[in-house]
C-alpha cells in the first residue's frame, strides 16, 4: 500500500480517494487488538509454517504499518488513528527488540515508528520513547555497517531522534 499512499497526489482523485479508503480499511480489518495494544499479522493468509504469526519489526507488523502508512492524513479515520496509537503502545509495551542494531529487524527500526507517532500527534510522551529505544539501540551496536541491518540505520535514527526529523531513510527521504 506504501507506493499507492505516497504517491496519491499524482493520482487523479478518485483515484486517490480510493486508495485512501482501501488502504485505511485493509489496516482496519487485519489489526488484532487487544486492550491498548494493536498488531496485525506477518501474513493475511496461509502463513509460513514455523513462523511466529505476529512479529514486531518494520518489516512485519505494528512497526511496519505505522512508518509506512504514517502519510495517510491524522482524522481521515478516527479508527485508523486510534489503531495506529495502539500500535505505538505495543511497541512500547514490548520493548526494545533482542536483535542488534537495525531499521529493519531492529531496535531503531521500531524507534521510528515511536518517532512517526510524535510527529503525527504532537504528543511529547511518542518523542521521550523513542529516544529511551534510541539509548538502548546504541548498546546493541553490530559492527555491520548497512543501512537496514546495521550501525548506519542506526546512526540514521539517532540523528533523527536529535533534530526530532521523523522521515525514515529511502522511504521518506527519495
Amino acid at each position: 500500500m506504501y507506493p499507492f499512499v505516497r504517491s496519491r497526489q499524482f493520482l487523479p482523485k478518485e483515484l486517490s480517494d480510493s486508495v485512501l479508503c482501501n488502504a485505511v480499511e485493509t489496516v482496519i480489518k487485519a489489526a488484532e487488538v487487544e486492550g491498548d495494544c494493536c498488531n496485525w499479522p506477518s501474513a493475511l493468509k496461509n502463513p509460513t509454517e514455523g513462523r511466529p504469526p505476529f512479529l514486531l519489526q518494520w518489516c512485519h507488523g505494528a512497526p511496519g504499518v505505522i512508518i509506512s502508512l504514517n502519510n495517510i492524513p491524522s482524522g481521515y479515520s478516527e479508527e485508523f488513528d486510534h489503531l495506529l496509537i495502539k500500535g505505538g503502545e505495543t511497541i512500547w509495551q514490548a520493548g526494545p527488540l533482542t536483535k542488534s542494531a537495525g531499521l529493519c529487524h531492529g531496535t531503531d527500526g521500531n524507534g521510528y515508528a515511536l518517532l512517526k507517532l510524535y510527529t503525527r500527534t504532537g504528543e511529547k510522551k511518542w518523542l521521550d520513547r523513542a529516544r529511551k529505544f534510541a539509548m538502548h539501540a546504541i548498546e546493541q551496536t553490530s559492527a555491520r555497517y548497512a543501512l537496514w541491518e546495521g550501525d548506519l540505520g542506526l546512526a540514521c535514527f539517532l540523528h533523527a531522534c536529535i533534530t526530532e526529523d521523523d522521515r525514515f531513510p529511502l522511504l521518506d527521504l527519495v
